[in-house]
């Protein structure tokens, strides 16, 4: 089932999310790579896995997503243990044959001034059996 195009523009609440040692060292543990105690600013693809933080109301009931493109924009370094404002916004919505693409940008802000964009463009296949 497609998203409705009405969402477009939509927002989804602001999250205070703080960027813990633990969140990455998890992360670096899930791409099987070494994490250094040592280690200040986060890696910069991470920002995809905060998304599970989130309700994303014009997705749910939709099943799964498939990933397509990801962008990254910083305008500086993420912090662990630093603590970040984020949201998500639905940009855009096209269709190619049977597929949808979405574009959503996850915002990072701190101290509200924005820290990164996290652009990510996943693509919804409609089911033409309904379900």
């Amino acid at each position: 089932m497609f998203v409705d195009e009405q969402f477009v523009g939509s927002q989804t609440e602001i999250k205070q999310i703080t960027l813990t040692a633990q969140l990455v060292r998890d992360y670096y543990l899930a791409i099987d790579d070494h994490f250094d105690d040592k280690i200040t600013t986060i890696p910069a693809t991470l920002p995809f896995i905060l998304w599970q933080y989130f309700s994303v109301p014009w997705l749910e009931g939709k099943g799964p997503l498939i990933h397509g493109n990801q962008l990254f924009d910083y305008n500086q370094n993420l912090q662990i243990n630093h603590t970040y404002e984020c949201f998500i916004t639905f940009n855009k919505v096209y269709k190619k044959r049977n597929l949808q693409f979405l574009e959503h940008d996850l915002i990072i802000m701190e101290n509200g001034k924005s820290a990164s964009t996290f652009i990510i463009i996943g693509t919804k296949e409609e089911n033409p059996h309904g379900g």
